[in-house]
């Protein structure tokens, strides 16, 4: 009798410290993604009043955007698995320390290049803390949880983009740039705490020990993206056009697939290799990753579009511009909810399906209505296009989680960060090339509004067009694909299913 009764406390205790760490691992997800929302969203909005100060043209100082995001590009994916072989809790640990000093020296900057420079650093630690978060959170919670886990992740994102964008502009206003980047220390302190504890109370199991890091790989993966995304950027003399700088892009372009072979090649003989080739076979995770691209592709490209649209084609100012876009992100915070609960309790195929289909409609009749549209009727598509993501995403990063064994989760997260800044960089050329179409050449002063509202008209037609290849994507997931999915995604030992 007394053996039983030790063995139910020990039981009792095990579970009490998973609850624990679960907690845990929850808040630092949620924290970590919420903190890296709340140190880039404010930079575009204190740009222009960084470049006056260090007096240097709005070009020179888009650097700051660019070098941030090349570096977070390139660099979630190794981290991802750098965190499937030395263990997610260490490096994620790592990633808020960087994250968080990064932040607040930029704020100490005293030139451009520090500022840029310091931004770049700051892009190293949000990789590690995007190439890691996710499969901290896949692993903390048995399958029937996961859906609702990874949405209390993706709101905390959203909140952090809202709050950073309201926390720029009062900054800007009442006291200086720098204090945007102040006003991230103590959550980065708060967030570490919780790392490190996260990282001491984690369950043995949760954690992988290897002692191969395949630096080839690495460094062939890291060329791609970098010559793949400055083949996209005009980086050469004359206009700025693809036709007048067609020999740069086309050098790039060529650079990037004779790397990308070289990676395939390398990566085909690796023995722990940074991009697992064997999982793009399992057709679950390869179409989801593929609805990722088609996804923020969708969604850049409403960002990119509804300055030109309100401030140009409908002569608002740009108060109107903030107004849409955070009634559209109100529903980027609700909708992540819905989804991850009706994934949990249903399973369902057609909840993927269903929210690309809303994005895709939602721009269609934008691009329709584009010359006659009021802008209470552009909020309102753009409130649905928030809708149709909110309700995409969760279920679409469950999936892609879900269909990868419990130690290979940091290579899902970081595909997961790589297709969505894929999606990012493609947002821009098309809806570039649709603007081109319209203007024709013009000079921008000289454009009237209608020429803007047909530039969007053709915008919102490419980007429909795309989104609709999407719903063919999120269609994809057969029964079997499901049942292969569930199969490779085992529970945290000590937990049961439904726990």
């Amino acid at each position: 009798m007394m053996q039983n009764v030790f063995v139910e406390v020990r039981e009792r205790t095990a579970r009490a410290g998973l609850r624990g760490y679960r907690l845990l691992a929850l808040t630092g997800a949620a924290l970590a993604y919420f903190m890296v929302q709340l140190g880039m969203v404010p930079v575009a909005i204190t740009l222009p009043t960084v470049a006056r100060e260090f007096q240097v043209d709005i070009a020179q100082a888009g650097w700051a955007m660019t070098a941030y995001l090349l570096v977070l590009a390139a660099l979630a994916l190794p981290a991802g698995r750098l965190g499937d072989i030395l263990g997610y809790h260490r490096v994620f640990f790592v990633g808020v320390v960087v994250y968080g000093a990064a932040t607040v020296l930029t704020g100490f900057a005293g030139s451009m290049a520090q500022f840029i420079a310091l931004r770049a650093v700051q892009g190293i630690g949000g990789a590690i803390l995007l190439g890691t978060t996710f499969a901290i959170t896949a692993n903390a919670v048995p399958e029937s949880m996961r859906g609702r886990a990874v949405a209390s992740t993706a709101m905390a994102a959203s909140v952090g983009s809202m709050i950073g964008s309201t926390t720029a502009g009062l900054a800007v206003t009442y006291l200086n740039w720098r204090w945007t980047f102040f006003f991230l220390l103590p959550i980065a302190v708060v967030t570490a705490k919780i790392a490190w504890d996260m990282a001491r109370s984690a369950p043995s199991t949760t954690e992988r020990r290897s002692t191969r890091i395949d630096i080839p790989g690495t460094v062939l993966f890291v060329g791609v993206l970098v010559t793949l995304v400055l083949s996209l950027n005009h980086l050469h003399e004359g206009p700025e056009t693809f036709e007048a700088g067609w020999g740069y892009h086309t050098t790039m372009q060529v650079l990037a697939a004779v790397l990308l072979a070289l990676l395939l090649v390398v990566e085909s003989r690796a023995i722990e290799p940074l991009l697992i080739l064997r999982h793009f076979r399992n057709g679950l995770f390869s179409s989801a990753l593929a609805a990722n691209i088609v996804l923020h592709i969708t969604m850049a490209s409403i960002f990119f579009l509804l300055p030109f649209v309100i401030q140009r084609g409908m002569v608002l100012p740009p108060l109107y511009i903030s107004s849409a876009l955070v009634a559209r992100q109100i529903l980027d915070i609700s909708a992540p909810a819905l989804s991850g609960w009706l994934y949990d309790r249903t399973h369902s195929r057609l909840i993927r399906p269903i929210g690309m289909a809303v994005i895709c409609s939602s721009i269609l009749t934008m691009g329709l209505l584009a010359t006659e549209l009021s802008y209470v009727g552009l909020v309102v598509m753009t409130v649905l296009t928030g809708f149709g993501s909110g309700f995409f995403v969760t279920t679409n990063n469950t999936v892609i989680l879900s269909a990868l064994p419990q130690g290979e989760r940091g290579f899902a997260t970081g595909m997961l960060e790589t297709t969505r800044q894929l999606g990012h960089t493609v947002a821009v050329v098309v809806v570039t090339a649709a603007m081109g179409l319209a203007l024709g050449g013009q000079d921008s002063g000289a454009v009237l509004p209608r020429t803007y509202l047909e530039g969007f008209r053709y915008a919102c037609f490419a980007v429909a067009a795309t989104s609709a290849a999407g719903i063919v994507l999120a269609s994809l997931a057969t029964r079997r694909m499901r049942a292969l999915a569930e199969k490779q995604a085992p529970v945290p030992a000590g937990v049961r299913s439904g726990e």
